[in-house]
C-alpha cells in the first residue's frame, strides 16, 4: 500500500496536470445567478448539458465554468464565481481527477483570491481524507484521516512553510494522545505521550533519550485539539552546600 505522502504527491501532480491543460469549457449559472458567465445567450442549454453530464451544481448566486481536460465529452474540472464590486471573483474549484464522476479535490478561495482551504480524497471513495488550511495563501494546518473514513486522526501545524508539530489520535477516541515537536531543520525534537487517555501528557521523550524527560501529573497542562502541551522541564539547578565559599 502506498504511503500517505506518496498518495498526496501523486494526487497533487494529477491536479496540476488537469489545471494546466486547456480543454473545452462550458459556462452555466446557478439559481439566481443571472449575469456573468452564465447569463449570456445559450446559458440555459449549457446548464442543461452540465446537469446531463453530471458534476457539482452552482450554488445560488454563483456561475460555473466547466472544463473537459481529456476531451472525452464530459467535464472533469469546474470553477465557480460570484459577482463582487471589482467584477467576478473565483470562490471554488472542483476536480474529478480519475474521471469516475466523483469530486476528488476541492479548493476554496478567500475574498482576496488567495487559497483558503483544500479538501482531497486520496483513495477515490468519495470521502475527504486530507484538509489543508491556509492563512494569507500559506499552509498553516493539515488534517489527515489515516483510517480513510473522514474522521481526522492527525493534525500537522506549519510556520513559514516548515512543520512545527504534529498531534495524533492513535487510539481513535477523538482525543490527541501524541504530540511531536520539530526543529527548524525538520527533525523530531521531543515527543509527548498520553498513556491513560485523559488528553494530558504523561510522558515526555526527548530526541535520542526515550523516556528520559517526564512531567508529573499535577503539573500537566490540558492539551487537546489545537492546544499545545508545554515542553519538558529542564534539569533542576545544582544545590549549594551551606559552607561552600566560606573561609575555614
Amino acid at each position: 500500500m502506498r504511503s500517505l505522502s506518496e498518495m498526496v504527491t501523486r494526487l497533487m501532480f494529477a491536479a496540476l496536470l488537469v489545471w494546466g491543460c486547456g480543454g473545452a469549457d462550458t459556462k452555466s449559472g446557478g439559481s439566481g445567478g443571472g449575469g456573468g458567465r452564465g447569463g449570456g445567450s445559450g446559458g440555459g442549454s449549457a446548464s442543461e448539458a452540465g446537469r446531463e453530464m453530471g458534476g457539482p451544481e452552482a450554488k445560488e448566486g454563483e456561475t460555473r465554468t466547466e472544463f473537459d481536460t481529456d476531451q472525452d465529452g464530459k467535464p472533469d474540472s469546474w470553477k465557480f464565481f460570484v459577482e463582487s464590486p471589482d467584477g467576478e471573483r473565483l470562490v471554488r474549484r472542483e476536480v474529478d481527477l480519475n474521471h469516475d464522476g466523483q469530486i476528488d479535490l476541492r479548493r476554496y478561495y478567500d475574498e482576496n483570491g488567495r487559497q483558503d482551504r483544500e479538501e482531497l480524497d486520496l483513495d477515490f471513495d468519495n470521502k475527504t481524507d486530507v484538509v489543508n488550511y491556509f492563512k494569507g495563501g500559506k499552509l498553516y494546518k493539515q488534517e489527515q484521516s489515516f483510517t480513510f473514513d473522514g474522521r481526522p486522526t492527525a493534525w500537522k501545524y506549519y510556520e513559514r512553510g516548515k512543520i512545527k508539530r504534529i498531534e495524533r489520535d492513535g487510539s481513535g477516541d477523538g482525543k490527541v494522545d501524541t504530540w511531536e515537536y520539530y526543529t527548524e531543520e525538520g527533525e523530531l525534537d521531543r515527543l509527548g505521550v498520553d498513556t491513560d487517555g485523559d488528553g494530558n501528557v504523561d510522558r515526555w521523550e526527548t530526541h535520542g533519550e526515550p523516556g528520559a524527560a517526564k512531567k508529573p501529573k499535577e503539573e500537566k497542562k490540558e492539551a487537546a485539539g489545537t492546544g499545545a502541551p508545554p515542553p519538558p522541564p529542564g534539569p533542576p539547578p545544582p544545590e549549594s552546600k551551606p559552607d561552600e565559599g566560606k573561609d575555614k
